[in-house]
């Protein structure tokens, strides 16, 4: 944990065997007319890494990952495709089992993943690609804390069982439920999906932060077998989209704190750029630093 929380403050350090090949988004033209009604494709597997081809997955959506991350003994990268379409991306994340949370949650969304014949399932329960003991027991909630999605449940209505993905704990974290989970953030989380049903397909990254600059230590609450989890101090979304074949992107990060207005996510946005500034992270690593640094805030009103 002590190596990741460095790589947070200095930034992300890339080095060599990275991902050096990004291909085209899933939509060429970037309509925004109408969501697929199929999956999006799988665009692109990252190339030249030293390890395994298969463990990193370079997609639009998915945060750059370095070597050194990936050896992290407390780092674990997990992807997930649909439990009804294996040939799928569901989504990927980059877990912290000493803090028993996740940096970040990586998933395109689009109408093909919100429109089917699943419902919300409560199917709380682990992650079946990691170990149970490195997380945390969330069966029965956290006192003082909802418990809150990164992927939002409503993002996952495909079928039953790709929506009980979405309750893995890994997927979990401890978030204020008034004024915050249950208010702005819910709204927030409403926005996008109205922004992805009327593009083809939206890339999202939802994540949350253990530290930030005024607070450098972490805080903890615990789980149902009194084991210590990681409060967040904020979380955030990235996003990015193609229109008229060249994109858009817009942050967004939310303090955890009870807010009083439920619609003021706007007054949240901040640019991408701005937002690996604040994590350290490099999101959207296909895309060029002018349009991570580009924030319109008219184009996503």
């Amino acid at each position: 944990m002590k190596r990741i929380l460095s790589y947070l403050v200095v930034g992300i350090v890339v080095i060599a065997g990275l991902v050096n090949h990004f291909t085209t988004p899933d939509s060429p033209e970037g309509a925004v007319s109408a969501a697929p009604a199929t999956a999006p494709a799988n665009d692109g597997v990252a190339q030249g890494l030293s390890i395994t081809p298969t463990a990193y997955f370079s997609r639009t959506e998915t945060p750059l990952i370095t070597d050194e991350q990936l050896a992290d003994e407390d780092l674990h990268y997990i992807v997930h495709m649909l439990p009804s379409d294996p040939s799928v991306r569901n989504y990927a994340m980059l877990y912290d089992a000493s803090l028993r949370m996740a940096y970040w949650v990586a998933y395109p969304l689009c109408d093909y993943y919100m429109k089917g014949s699943g419902k919300r399932t409560d199917d709380w329960g682990y992650d079946p690609d990691i170990d149970m003991q490195l997380q945390a027991n969330l069966e029965r909630g956290i006192d003082g804390y909802d418990r809150g999605h990164q992927l939002p449940s409503a993002d996952r209505l495909t079928t039953k069982a790709d929506n009980a993905t979405t309750f893995y704990y890994t997927n979990i974290t401890p978030q204020t439920g008034k004024g915050l989970n249950q208010s702005i953030w819910n709204n927030l989380e409403e926005k996008v999906r109205r922004w992805a049903s009327h593009t083809d397909t939206l890339y999202v990254v939802t994540g949350a932060m253990p530290t930030d600059e005024r607070h450098p230590t972490v805080t903890y609450a615990r789980d149902n077998d009194g084991r210590r989890i990681a409060v967040p101090r904020y979380y955030y979304k990235a996003l990015a989209r193609k229109v008229k074949g060249r994109f858009q992107t817009i942050a967004f990060r939310l303090e955890q704190k009870a807010y009083d207005d439920p619609n003021g996510y706007m007054d949240c946005a901040l640019s991408v750029s701005d937002l690996e500034r604040l994590t350290g992270f490099t999101f959207f690593p296909s895309l060029d630093a002018t349009t991570k640094e580009r924030l319109d805030l008219s184009q996503w009103r």
